[in-house]
């Protein structure tokens, strides 16, 4: 499965943060401001509003994800692009996890991280069984996972389309 263009944008701009975040330790908070700042000015060069907080695009404040982006008319939200969680805390990560289940995002992207390749991609391989698990699941949802191995200091991604 190959990640359309608005993921490879996102893949892109996770590249360039593990040359930043691979030199030196950096606080949860400023990497999680890192994030929304990269993919907030992806969402905003298409022309959708985005909502987060504590970034460059904290004007509009947080809506119900740590990052959205949305379609609008004056009077009506008429799509949700993209819905984004990052969660450092991996305690944390099957409730921020949960909110993109249930998301009508068409792309949606879960930030995490762990010591190494195996662990991340274990922890992926149980949310894919949630989704899998899940009623609210449908033909064509796209999960963009994107996670830090500590071991390697980098991000890696998987793309996970359901059948």
């Amino acid at each position: 499965m190959s990640p359309d263009t608005i993921e490879q944008a996102i893949i892109d701009e996770f590249d360039r943060l593990t040359q930043i975040w691979s030199r030196k330790e950096i606080p949860d908070t400023e990497c999680t401001r890192d994030i929304k700042d990269r993919v907030g000015a992806i969402g905003s060069s298409l022309g959708y509003k985005v909502y987060c907080s504590s970034c460059a695009f904290g004007e509009n404040g947080e809506w119900l994800f740590d990052l959205a982006w949305t379609e609008e008319t004056d009077t009506a939200l008429i799509g949700l692009p993209l819905a984004l969680e990052s969660e450092w805390d991996r305690n944390g990560l099957s409730d921020d996890f949960g909110k993109l289940l249930v998301s009508k995002a068409d792309h949606r992207v879960m930030v995490l991280w762990d010591n190494s390749q195996q662990e991340c991609e274990n922890r992926i391989a149980e949310l894919t069984t949630e989704i899998n698990g899940s009623r609210m699941s449908m033909s064509g949802d796209r999960y963009l996972f994107l996670f830090w191995i500590k071991s390697e200091e980098r991000f890696d991604s998987l793309l996970y389309i359901v059948k």
